[in-house]
């Protein structure tokens, strides 16, 4: 091959497969923060506890064939 088309075939290929590794780079840091890693999606202006639906309760919430209860209260007469 001669000199005068080897440099700029180098230049080529080095170039696409750093545009290839910025590419996937970029989408692995961008999606860092989004809800696809298993956490679970926020309504905002409610509590996780005061969530209907029992899918978005969290870990720790109520399974869905159960109904749900109010929190225990505490009786001071001593009953």
């Amino acid at each position: 091959m001669r000199e005068e088309v080897k440099t700029p075939l180098i230049v080529a290929v080095i170039a696409i497969v750093v545009a290839v590794v910025a590419y996937f780079g970029w989408k692995t840091l961008s999606t860092a923060g989004n809800l696809d890693q298993g956490q679970v999606r926020y309504t905002p202006g409610k509590p996780p506890w005061e969530e209907a639906d029992p899918s978005k309760r969290g870990p720790g919430g109520a399974p869905t064939n159960v109904p749900v209860a109010g929190p225990p209260t505490v009786n001071n007469q001593g009953q």
